[in-house]
């Protein structure tokens, strides 16, 4: 009769936890869902949504650092003028999102996008050609603060064609 209840409490523990798994990547993908539909409508900032954390960390394919969700915003809002406004996304996707704890996430995701008209980003001289594809791939980590959840690091990286 032990061993009935002991696996009777195994078993209910396991499907809350497995529940509350569901529930934290639902939450997770909804924060992936509002960065998709900013960049619809060019914001790249994410400004409308709260999904990025005060002390969040970006660093881009070219190695440069932002810190501080302001810094982040102002950063991603310039690009989209010079380069971002210039692609469409053909394939966004989530490759896999892992629980670290409760209250933590690390997610990767891999886009790949193509460019809708030439354009020359600043302060260079090569042009960027309509119809060529980009492809990357991004880590993401999500904390967890009263119930919501944000981005506090991004590191993008581009692939780079022949190497993959």
């Amino acid at each position: 009769m032990k061993l009935l209840f002991l696996l009777a409490c195994c078993f209910i523990i396991g499907a809350q936890a497995h529940a509350q798994n569901l529930s934290n990547e639902n939450a997770v993908r909804v924060v992936f869902q509002k960065m998709n539909d900013a960049w619809k409508v060019h914001d790249y900032g994410y400004t409308h949504d709260d999904i990025l954390d005060d002390n969040a960390v970006l660093i881009n394919p070219i190695g440069m650092f932002w810190k501080g969700k302001d810094e982040i915003t102002k950063a991603l809002q310039y690009l989209g003028e010079v380069r971002f406004k210039h692609l469409k996304a053909i394939e966004d996707s989530i490759i896999s999102i892992r629980f670290l704890s409760p209250s933590s996430a690390l997610v990767l995701l891999h886009d790949v996008g193509e460019v809708t008209d030439d354009f020359t980003m600043p302060g260079e001289t090569g042009i960027t050609k309509k119809g060529e594809r980009t492809e990357g791939l991004q880590s993401f980590t999500l904390v967890k603060q009263n119930e919501t959840w944000r981005i506090t690091s991004i590191t993008a990286t581009e692939v780079v064609k022949g190497l993959r």
